[in-house]
């Protein structure tokens, strides 16, 4: 199949954003291995950064990072419903079921299949965990996606375009049987960023009641492109603690990635 090119225009963060078609176990806090993790995703030519804030409390955020061989690479940014122990403990079985089964799945729509029965089973249906999966392959320069209810991952380009990656399918543990779909191959050019975070980045308050947004996520991206992942992710949530008017209340992480040649 012949990956279609990810080039993102120079236009303003702030104008509307282009749709496209939809497209290591790691954990915020105390990513297990984080140095390492990086280090192995450098060697494979994949430049990322991952971060969250506030830091020490428990809360269902995650982010995966599980090597597939061949220079490819599972990521995911996930976001288990609430807070404190038991949104930690259905983000550490969500992420247990999909490192186990990532190896093994022939495409992303199954695995985000199988994954949403999973959490449709351990809660009862009663909670759910809005997830974001990529498969990242260096060699190719290529991305594929499939997004379940979470924020639509942002791509910049050399000149501070800004485009949304649109996704489809709702979140994970609504319904005991969903179709997901996957969008893909993307070719995702030297110099093109993509960022993908969780809701407490976008839903962050300021004192009139305004969301930080896409618009602020967008903004933030393009202002920092330059400074490469792990400057965009200070830049971002800078920007969000600076944007809330009081101390955040959910957890805001963020992923940012691009291939290095």
């Amino acid at each position: 199949m012949t990956a279609t090119t990810l080039t993102p225009s120079a236009t303003t963060p702030n104008a509307p954003t282009q749709s496209t078609p939809t497209l290591s176990p790691a954990t915020l806090p105390g990513l297990r291995g984080r140095a390492r993790v990086l280090r192995d995703l450098r060697r494979d030519g994949i430049r990322a950064s991952i971060r969250r804030r506030p830091v020490g409390v428990d809360t269902g955020d995650f982010v995966l990072a599980e090597p597939l061989g061949a220079g490819r690479w599972l990521l995911g940014v996930g976001d288990a419903m609430g807070r404190g122990d038991t949104a930690a403990n259905v983000a550490s079985e969500v992420r247990t079921y999909l490192r186990s089964h990532a190896s093994r799945t022939h495409s992303l729509a199954e695995l985000m299949r199988g994954a949403n029965r999973f959490v449709h089973t351990l809660t009862d249906g009663e909670r759910f965990v809005a997830l974001l999966l990529m498969v990242l392959d260096a060699p190719r320069q290529t991305i594929r996606l499939a997004n379940a209810g979470q924020n639509e991952p942002l791509a910049v380009g050399r000149f501070g375009g800004v485009i949304a990656l649109e996704g489809h399918g709702p979140a994970l543990g609504l319904l005991p049987d969903v179709e997901y779909r996957e969008a893909g191959p993307l070719r995702l050019p030297p110099g093109v960023l993509l960022l993908a975070t969780t809701d407490g980045v976008t839903d962050a308050l300021d004192a009139d009641a305004s969301i930080f947004g896409r618009t602020g996520a967008s903004a933030a991206l393009a202002a920092a492109r330059d400074d490469g992942p792990r400057g965009v992710v200070r830049r971002l949530l800078d920007d969000v603690e600076a944007h809330s008017a009081t101390p955040l209340l959910d957890a805001a992480s963020a992923l940012c990635v691009r291939f290095s040649h």
